[in-house]
């Protein structure tokens, strides 16, 4: 799952989501998280990982996927961000928590 946003002097212009992406708490003409905005054209790009709740909607019952987002800075405030969901990693650990939620413990005599 991704999702490329892209951003032009701290204030997201466009979004484009995969099918599968969860909804986003950020729309077009909303500022851009803290965390991009520190990022400069030098810069390195690397993975790195981004607070789940900065870019995604989130209901207190459910658990937050892991996010990593890469940032490519160029001149003149443009930023487009990278934002990236492991859909496999995402199955397996709802699928182990599901799995310890419903076992049962089991004492022997």
């Amino acid at each position: 799952m991704y999702a490329l946003v892209f951003v032009k002097d701290g204030i997201v212009r466009y979004m484009r989501l995969s099918r599968s992406f969860p909804a986003t708490s950020i729309r077009p003409g909303n500022a851009a998280p803290a965390a991009i905005l520190s990022a400069g054209p030098k810069d390195p790009v690397a993975w790195v990982a981004t607070n789940v709740r900065d870019w995604i909607l989130m209901s207190r019952d459910v658990r937050p996927p892991k996010v990593t987002m890469q940032i490519l800075s160029k001149d003149n405030g443009f930023q487009l961000v990278m934002l990236s969901i492991n859909a496999v990693a995402e199955k397996r650990a709802d699928e182990e928590a599901e799995k310890l939620a419903t076992q049962s413990p089991k004492f022997g005599r």
